[in-house]
């Protein structure tokens, strides 16, 4: 079956979750509380039932994120970056814009009195700097995922 990327990812998030369910179904199936002299309620479904959806979901998730994982190398943007190339360089854009956000609102010295005497923080950076580094990081990481985004949406794939 073709698909396209994003529709695979989707897909892949439904049924992660689905066997999240499939968990916490198998545990509540595993065991049956009754008192003593009645007889147990039994579950709609049982144990090995359970398990087999599981066991079925589990070699889904597989194809799937072997098929995205296949994708992510294979496809390439216009300048030959291919998709997991640009994810990693997201997460570090991320990363960097985490700092750069805290950066650019920091004051460039700070003073503290306490029982120890006066603490002075000092920025060891100049905050305009820090500012510009971080307005170019958002606009990269728009692109970036755009670029991604548009991959994701123009890309099938089989499984």
């Amino acid at each position: 079956m073709r698909i396209r990327i994003s529709e695979a990812i989707k897909t892949l998030k439904i049924k992660v979750d689905t066997l999240q369910k499939l968990y916490r179904k198998r545990a509540s199936v595993a065991y049956v509380t009754y008192t003593e002299g009645s007889e147990p309620i039994e579950p709609e479904q049982t144990i090995q039932e359970v398990e087999a959806e599981i066991s079925t979901l589990k070699a889904e998730i597989i194809t799937l994120r072997a098929a995205l994982a296949k994708a992510n190398i294979e496809t390439k943007n216009a300048t030959g970056s291919n998709i997991n190339k640009l994810l990693i360089e997201l997460a570090q854009m991320k990363s960097d814009l985490n700092f750069y956000s805290k950066a650019e609102s920091a004051e460039a010295k700070t003073r503290k009195t306490g029982y120890s005497g006066t603490t002075i923080t000092e920025a060891r950076f100049k905050i305009k700097t820090a500012s510009k580094i971080a307005e170019s990081l958002r606009k990269d990481i728009m692109e970036t995922q755009m670029e991604i985004d548009t991959l994701n949406l123009t890309t099938y794939i089989e499984v």
